[in-house]
């Protein structure tokens, strides 16, 4: 048995000849796609799929054959599937907001580290710039003590997140504002200022050839690039920790490749920081710098 769309190639729906098909269609190393997309739309995991030697019906051949065209165009696979996860834990994600990686998980690592060894597994925390939540939404969860102030200057955003913490139980922990960087921090956080401020910040340059193409064309630009010198978003961030963090407070930003000298030398610089350091990403590479505030004498 075999279907066919039109003028374009005959496609069988046996499960092992559609993943040949999607794979030739794909990249040469498009084979994980193509049985992430596949095993999405059956709602089974890969295990599963693989073990599979059925047909699946027209509807979802064609679904199928639709995801691939998707996908050979470039569009990422979690925007097709419209989730991802990120510290176990499944986001939904379109192209209103960037797309978790797992890289940015060490922001994470470090905030609920502070929070559960330096702050009792309580506290306020800011993270600038949430996206789709993944930081905000994943403190919340694992420390169910604090609580957290989720900003963005995109209106889109923010909905997402706030989808994304309803989906988790935790969106009445946290308190989403939109606005600019530290502006919405600066409206709301009250004498006693927040625990920890974490920020994943747009710190790519339009011109970086660096850049996948697929992220330039299909992530939101807002979230990807920063405008001008990257470096005056993290002074900015600098200043909102000297004024905002609380006496021992945490700050922890991602970083650009090759960014994290500079950065390092900002945070350190800014009036009441200290213990500037560069942490390491899963994969090795020098991705976040942190910095604490002084706890006054006395």
């Amino acid at each position: 048995m075999s279907a066919g769309s039109g003028s374009g190639p005959t496609v069988s729906p046996e499960v092992p000849a559609l993943l040949r098909w999607a794979t030739s269609r794909l990249s040469p190393d498009g084979g994980l796609d193509a049985e992430v997309l596949l095993a999405d739309l059956l709602g089974c995991d890969r295990a599963k799929l693989l073990a599979m030697d059925g047909e699946i019906d027209e509807e979802g051949l064609r679904a199928y054959e639709k995801r691939i065209v998707r996908r050979q165009g470039g569009e990422p696979v979690a925007y097709i599937t419209g989730k991802k996860e990120f510290y176990s834990l499944e986001f939904q994600v379109d192209a209103r907001v960037l797309i978790p990686r797992p890289d940015t998980e060490i922001l994470v690592d470090e905030g609920v580290r502070f929070l559960r060894e330096e702050r009792g597994g309580v506290g306020t925390v800011a993270d600038i710039g949430t996206g789709a939540g993944p930081i905000a939404v994943s403190m919340a969860c694992q420390v169910p003590g604090c609580s957290v102030i989720a900003t963005d200057i995109s209106s889109d955003a923010i909905d997402v997140a706030r989808s994304n913490a309803d989906l988790h139980g935790v969106g009445g922990r946290i308190r989403f504002v939109i606005g600019d960087l530290d502006d919405p921090l600066r409206q709301t956080v009250v004498e006693e200022g927040v625990d920890a401020i974490l920020c994943n910040p747009p710190y790519v340059l339009p011109g970086d050839d660096r850049v996948d193409p697929t992220v330039r064309e299909f992530e939101p630009s807002l979230a990807v690039f920063g405008s001008g010198d990257p470096l005056r978003i993290y002074e900015r961030l600098a200043r909102a920790a000297s004024d905002l963090l609380s006496p021992g407070g945490l700050i922890a930003c991602e970083v650009g490749l090759g960014m994290e000298r500079d950065v390092l030398s900002t945070l350190s610089s800014a009036p009441g920081l200290r213990d500037a350091r560069i942490l390491r990403d899963i994969s090795g590479l020098d991705r976040v710098v942190t910095a604490r505030k002084v706890v006054a004498d006395g």
